[in-house]
């Protein structure tokens, strides 16, 4: 199959899905705030959508605002359903760990390389 054992292969797997889940977490945390107005948020989301990043692997990228919008919404759903300020880590924790799901299934459509 390949070089190392499989445990070593996921240790690497997660280290990645990881590097990548705070990536994006990086990108859309300006537009979490809930101090925010709509129109606030929009300016914030657009300017992450028409930027380029360089990703955890020095890769150029750019992404769509329908990314980072769903970027957004899957935190807010996680960390809304929480009533408590002591929950509240969890479902951070909890966004992150879907996030992290995300970027290991593959969902290399979300992001573009520069050519």
């Amino acid at each position: 199959m390949g070089n190392g054992s499989a445990d070593e292969q996921d240790r690497v797997r997660l280290e990645k899905a990881q590097a990548i889940g705070l990536f994006r977490f990086q990108l859309i945390s300006p537009a979490i705030d809930d101090q925010l107005s709509t129109r606030a948020r929009g300016v914030l989301v657009r300017q992450v959508a028409q930027g380029w990043h360089s990703d955890p692997f020095g890769n150029r990228v750019r992404y769509s605002r329908d990314t980072v919008d769903r970027w957004i919404r899957a935190w807010r759903e996680v960390s809304s359903c929480r009533s408590c300020r002591r929950r509240r880590f969890r479902a951070a924790s909890r966004s992150l760990r879907l996030m992290l799901a995300a970027a290991s299934s593959g969902d290399t459509a979300t992001h573009r390389n520069v050519p």
